[in-house]
């Protein structure tokens, strides 16, 4: 290709690459998520299609190939800083249906107050139980069998808060019981009552859950990866 054929393919990639750019946070904005995807997708083509052509005029010895590269490449990563966000947020409707605390219509917890509250945090730590140590699984800086149970009375509302600081997901069970979700990383459920037996505590979670005390006897609690839950990271509900 000769010299004015590279520019003029130059200055129309750009208005496509530019159009793409702005089409995009337009159909983001209106909603049209499959549509604004495929405007950036063509848009991120664009911006490569134009640094094919810049590198053809810089081996052609255009003198102004530099300064292009200087002035596109600030103004493509500016397209991305305004377009990107608004393109990857996810619509309220959407989030609603795949975040299951949000889904539905609220309504009000059924428990004015909590009788007890228990804390436990999930972690990695050194159990010197038995005649060798071993890398536990541990729950408030113990493993299994020297945790302390937990002591509820018939009728009590319980909580229970669910710190994860290790480095792995831990899907916690509790046996004998349905738990109601209240909150997670602090942001309380708005959705439809979330009622369930086993939930997934990834690193960094915090899950706050509460449940009736209205199944007497003593329940396994634990992390339902039962590697994890044989390594220590089990514990009891009892009645007393």
């Amino acid at each position: 290709m000769t010299t004015g054929s590279l520019l003029a393919a130059d200055l129309v990639i750009a208005v496509l690459g530019a159009a793409g750019w702005l089409g995009g946070g337009a159909a983001s904005a209106a909603r049209r998520r499959p549509l604004a995807l495929g405007l950036a997708a063509c848009a991120l083509l664009a911006t490569f299609a134009r640094a094919v052509t810049i590198a053809a005029l810089a081996r052609a010895g255009w003198w102004f190939a530099a300064e292009k590269v200087l002035i596109a490449a600030p103004l493509s990563v500016a397209a991305v800083v305004v377009a990107g966000p608004r393109l990857l947020r996810v619509p309220g409707d959407i989030r609603s249906i795949t975040v299951p605390l949000l889904y539905g219509a609220g309504a009000p917890v059924p428990w004015s107050r909590f009788d007890r509250e228990f804390t436990l945090v999930l972690d990695r730590g050194l159990d010197l139980r038995g005649l060798l140590p071993r890398y536990a699984h541990t729950v408030n800086g113990a493993a299994d069998p020297d945790i302390p149970p937990q002591v509820v009375h018939l009728g009590e509302t319980v909580k229970f808060t669910i710190v994860n600081r290790s480095l792995v997901v831990h899907p916690w069970h509790l046996h004998g019981h349905h738990v109601l979700v209240l909150s997670r990383d602090g942001k309380p459920a708005t959705g439809s009552p979330l009622w369930l037996d086993s939930f997934d505590v990834r690193p960094g979670e915090v899950w706050e859950v509460a449940f009736a005390a209205d199944n007497p006897g003593m329940w396994a609690n634990h992390c339902h990866n039962l590697a994890h839950a044989d390594a220590g990271m089990t514990l009891h509900l009892m009645y007393s």
